[in-house]
């Protein structure tokens, strides 16, 4: 794989055949070496040639920010629901969620049952006492 991305670094761009060619590899393994590290964001693939990309994807570009007061709505709306299953119906990361569902416990906006991992948060009824 260094062999690889040392040789995309010093052309603009090339083809995988002619990579396959400087690098002495076989033209199969190059491309699924390319794939890998496409997938993984170090590579770019346009019309046929393949470019190096000095910087990575971000990781958490696709996934949605929320806020406490949303949050604390939208638990209101669903019912009792775990962090893990909230997070993947409205396409956030998991462990903000999870960190938001606590804070909003914490300051008293929600209730919440079971143990660890497990918890299941809903709407704070009124006089009710945090467990």
């Amino acid at each position: 794989m260094g062999i690889i991305l040392d040789a995309l670094k010093q052309h603009e761009k090339i083809t995988a055949r002619d990579l396959a060619q400087v690098s002495g590899i076989e033209p199969k393994e190059v491309i699924s070496v390319l794939q890998r590290m496409e997938r993984a964001g170090r590579v770019r693939q346009c019309n046929g040639f393949w470019h190096y990309k000095s910087t990575a994807d971000r990781r958490g570009a696709t996934v949605e920010k929320i806020g406490l007061h949303e949050l604390v709505k939208l638990v209101a709306c669903l019912g009792p629901v775990r962090a893990g299953e909230l997070a993947d119906l409205v396409n956030a990361n998991r462990k903000a969620i999870g960190t938001g569902l606590c804070n909003a416990f914490a300051a008293g906006q929600l209730s919440r049952t079971g143990k660890r991992s497990f918890y299941v948060y809903e709407k704070k009824i009124e006089g009710q006492a945090n467990d």
